[in-house]
């Protein structure tokens, strides 16, 4: 079973990589029953977000960041 997880960000410098490590730690023991899909969505932010989540990237599925119009 694949379950998927979003974190939609924009300058999130300061909370964005807690958010990650607690998304990823959740499928870090080896007896889960699921694949994890971990898909990022950045507005375009311009205050390190992306430094920030650069640590998680290998383990980031699907990474989007580009100005948008917002929530």
């Amino acid at each position: 079973m694949r379950i998927s997880v979003i974190t939609v960000c924009y300058n999130a410098a300061t909370t964005v990589a807690d958010a990650a490590q607690s998304v990823l730690s959740q499928v870090s023991g080896g007896d889960n029953p699921f694949e994890l899909e971990y898909i990022v969505v950045d507005g375009g932010s311009k205050d390190g977000t992306l430094a920030a989540l650069e640590p998680f990237r290998e383990r980031i599925a699907t990474f989007i960041s580009e100005p948008d119009r917002g929530l």
